[in-house]
């Protein structure tokens, strides 16, 4: 079997090193192979690439946005995303002079204490909205949102929309504390635009998460 000695890691050094990288153990690679672990402590990866599946995040400076769409409150438990997105999508094109065609999903916490000690009872307010030029008119049932300006980290997430909580738990369990930056006050985000697909593998979306030194 070949063997690359400058690509092998001691098994004693291995979960440091994950650790180190934030790798989670699905390390994306190559070839991986794990030779003899009972007579030989080492495990031998072929073409590894330093880097995890979590992608690292474009630094943007928001401009204040202004949109208008439908909003609701609801916890983690009480979930009624789906409830808001069959509610706005059919009346959409009601919005007049919109900026985009994206489509945003803003959750607007009560304030940064809803991170600290997390309870999924814990209720927050979620808008379906898209972003407009000017807001001199707006539909019956439907309400206008300010997006401040400010700073936000920004990820680009593919595949299931199913399972973007993992996502989401890896940027606040893993990159976030790792960053160099705090979570802001502000509105989190998501934006949908032509590339995303619902609930598809190859479906795409941006993220954007608040925030500041």
């Amino acid at each position: 079997m070949y063997r690359n000695p400058n690509r092998c890691l001691f098994l004693k050094e291995y979960a440091d090193f994950l650790a180190m990288h934030l790798l989670p153990l699905e390390i994306l690679v190559d070839f991986a192979t794990t030779v003899n672990l009972l007579s030989l402590p080492y495990i031998c990866v072929l073409n590894f690439q330093p880097k995890s599946m979590f992608p690292s995040p474009k630094i943007k400076n928001l401009p204040v946005t202004d949109l208008i769409g439908m909003k609701s409150e609801m916890s983690l438990i009480a979930n009624k995303t789906g409830e808001l997105w069959r509610n706005f999508m059919p009346r959409r094109k009601e919005i007049q002079n919109p900026s985009s065609t994206a489509l945003y999903s803003i959750e607007i916490y009560p304030g940064l204490e809803y991170f600290k000690e997390f309870n999924p009872a814990r209720i927050f307010e979620k808008w379906a909205a898209i972003p407009v030029s000017n807001t001199d008119s707006i539909p019956k049932g439907m309400n206008v949102i300010h997006l401040p300006s400010g700073e936000y980290a920004v990820f680009n997430y593919k595949g299931y929309s199913s399972q973007v909580g993992d996502f989401y738990q890896q940027i606040f369990e893993n990159w976030l504390p790792q960053s160099g930056y705090g979570l802001a006050n502000r509105p989190h985000f998501a934006v949908m635009g032509e590339k995303y697909k619902n609930d598809d593998p190859d479906s795409e979306e941006e993220i954007w998460i608040p925030i500041g030194k």
